[in-house]
């Protein structure tokens, strides 16, 4: 294996018997992106997003910053009307065409540095109730349906006149190595009363000039807590990480005297100097129709925002080492909003002692409900009939009800934190459930299904499970690697399952993955993408391996188009992934091989759609075109039949 400016540390660390080792940065491949984008006579790619806040038309206006008579701009003109639920959510492609096509994808590590635009609110806006025009996102969209937040600036007044705004890019955010786009939000939160209108001009990636590579990733250890572990894996603050019961059959309507209670107990939790954490339990009933009857919800992560119908539980840890669980609710209110849960909680326990322990809610009867902290502090307080309504169909008998346990950051230093579950009980209903999600691993999934934002933000740790290896971004090229000692051979790659978290990664190790016995090292190597790696239909990756793959290429027939993969891999032909871009051009040894046009690989691979034009058997061959120092590769022989 090559591995270039190799000198790597020791980092001795608190869990004993395993330790990290880092390794040096390398340089990043330059990509350049299609911009700037100046509207000179259209918006482009530009568009509001559909199913996401409000939705209207983005025009082309006239309007230029710089002034420029052939020139013009983006014009929004938002139909706020004072909800608290409204947000505008735009984007624009930097390939200019509509939607997440692949067009371009970038890589910003190493390559751009800032989001550049100019901004001009029209003055005959209203300002917001706060005498400003909100608080303005800008961000990054990415490849796969992604956005990386990168600023919410609140717009004072005086943006009436063009604003220059430049946005650093935080590469150390998940999603910035695969950007295709950008994207404008702002959530209004009832602070606009009338249609908002501005205009956006010159919206550029900035590029790196003569600035040093990004440092390599930093390595951290910490301990494994069996459980649930519900973790703030994404970019987005309020991003929820779910799991939810399969059967809506857990309502507490109509038990008679019969308590109903549902409990969940906390083993791990955020430290004081991470107040705002928050572990929730959500109530959500299957809304009813008096004329089309029973509905449905979906599965989607935020019941909470979405349904119209919602009790919400919210244990959320504060600064002085308390905790705070809320009742907040909302009845046959709008969908997509949650002012309710804000301006009436019900009730609010504190638990001097911490989150830690078991919160319990019961519901004595359809309307009197008590909560009890950890410690034994309790309140009492009514469910009203008028608030149980959404609750109860036409006839006041129960509705199906489904129950939820999730987190999220809330607060954006939270982002990467987790709280972990230890055991949930709901009693009292006709199939009870006792879960010990510490003794019983997997995830029972007779009983339970992800509802989560990111996949990586519910993790099952069983009681094998010794630490969590973090390291921070960006990571593209690198490799975790382990070994029983710290010189020596027999660093190896374990393939574990990696969760991505919104400025870093983490990977879950078991006293089996577990490299030596009495110790074990990590360390992250950068490999060098050095060829390319053609894979035909029926052949599968084998890094490692002579010749960097498996299986046998199956049989063509002329004329018929099929997908060949072309990798950017090391000498020993593991793919490189995320740092690698360059531009692939393909050819083949049949001489009737209609032409494909050059493309750019996208985290270091690439899928061309091809076919042969002549029976017999030939090959596939892929070439750098933007470095001719990275070896072509010849893929194997290939039977082509008439």
């Amino acid at each position: 294996m090559k591995e270039k400016n190799k000198s790597c540390r020791w980092v001795p660390l608190a869990l004993a018997g395993l330790a990290l080792l880092g390794s040096p940065n390398q340089s990043q491949a330059q990509v350049t992106a299609q911009n700037p984008q100046t509207f000179d006579s259209g918006i482009g790619s530009w568009v509001t997003w559909n199913g996401w806040g409000l939705q209207f038309p983005v025009t082309w206006d006239a309007l230029d910053a710089l002034n420029d008579p052939a020139s013009g701009s983006l014009r929004f003109d938002v139909p706020y009307t004072g909800a608290a639920g409204e947000q505008l959510m735009t984007f624009g492609t930097l390939a200019n065409r509509w939607g997440w096509d692949g067009g371009v994808v970038v890589n910003c590590v190493g390559n751009f540095k800032n989001i550049v635009l100019d901004l001009r609110v029209d003055p005959a806006t209203a300002p917001t109730v706060n005498n400003n025009y909100g608080p303005l996102e800008i961000g990054l969209t990415t490849d796969g349906w992604g956005q990386v937040y990168l600023t919410n600036y609140t717009l004072p007044l005086s943006v009436t006149n063009w604003t220059h705004l430049v946005v650093p890019i935080d590469t150390t955010k998940a999603g910035v190595e695969k950007a295709n786009g950008f994207f404008i939000k702002m959530w209004s939160n009832g602070a606009y009363t009338n249609t908002m209108s501005f205009n956006v001009d010159n919206v550029w990636l900035q590029p790196i000039t003569n600035e040093p590579p990004p440092p390599p990733p930093a390595m951290s250890l910490e301990k494994a807590i069996p459980g649930l572990n519900l973790i703030a894996a994404g970019s987005g603050q309020y991003d929820r990480e779910n799991i939810r019961t399969i059967n809506p059959e857990y309502s507490w309507v109509g038990k008679g005297s019969t308590p109903v209670s549902y409990s969940f107990t906390i083993s791990s939790y955020p430290g004081t100097n991470n107040p705002g954490f928050e572990v929730h339990t959500y109530l959500i009933p299957v809304p009813y129709d008096s004329i089309n009857g029973p509905g449905t919800i979906g599965t989607g992560s935020a019941p909470d925002w979405d349904q119209t119908n919602c009790i919400f539980m919210e244990l959320q840890n504060q600064a002085n080492g308390s905790a705070n669980w809320t009742f907040r609710w909302k009845t046959n209110a709008i969908p997509d909003g949650n002012g309710t849960y804000y301006s009436e909680p019900l009730s609010i326990l504190n638990e001097p002692s911490g989150p830690l322990g078991t919160w319990t809610l019961t519901f004595l009867n359809n309307t009197s409900v008590t909560m009890k902290s950890p410690s034994g502090v309790t309140t009492n307080f009514e469910f009203s009939a008028d608030k149980l309504a959404g609750y109860v169909d036409s006839g006041g008998v129960a509705l199906p009800l489904y129950y939820y346990v999730g987190g999220k950051a809330q607060q954006n230093n939270n982002l990467g934190l987790s709280a972990v579950v230890s055991n949930v009980k709901v009693q009292g209903v006709g199939t009870p459930i006792d879960q010990n999600f510490v003794k019983d691993y997997p995830l029972d999934s007779s009983i339970w299904e992800l509802a989560a934002n990111n996949p990586g933000g519910v993790q099952m740790v069983p009681t094998n499970g010794v630490a969590w290896v973090h390291w921070t971004l960006p990571d593209a090229g690198y490799a975790l690697q382990s070994n029983s000692v710290i010189i020596g051979k027999g660093w190896n790659e374990n393939g574990l399952p990696v969760v991505q978290l919104s400025s870093g990664k983490k990977m879950l190790i078991h006293t089996s993955d577990l490299p030596g016995t009495a110790a074990g090292y990590y360390r992250m190597i950068k490999r060098p993408f050095t060829k390319l790696q053609v894979l035909m239909p029926g052949e599968t990756s084998a890094p490692g391996t002579a010749t960097g793959k498996t299986g046998t290429p199956n049989a063509q027939a002329v004329g018929v188009p099929f997908d060949v993969v072309v990798n950017a891999v090391d000498d020993t032909w593991h793919l490189i992934g995320l740092a690698a871009n360059d531009e692939i051009a393909i050819s083949s040894s049949d001489a009737n091989f209609p032409a494909v046009n050059n493309a750019t690989l996208v985290a270091g691979t690439k899928s061309f759609n091809v076919s042969f034009g002549t029976d017999g058997n030939f090959t596939i061959t892929a070439t750098d075109v933007t470095d001719g120092t990275k070896t072509a590769n010849t893929g194997s022989s290939t039977q082509v039949n008439p």
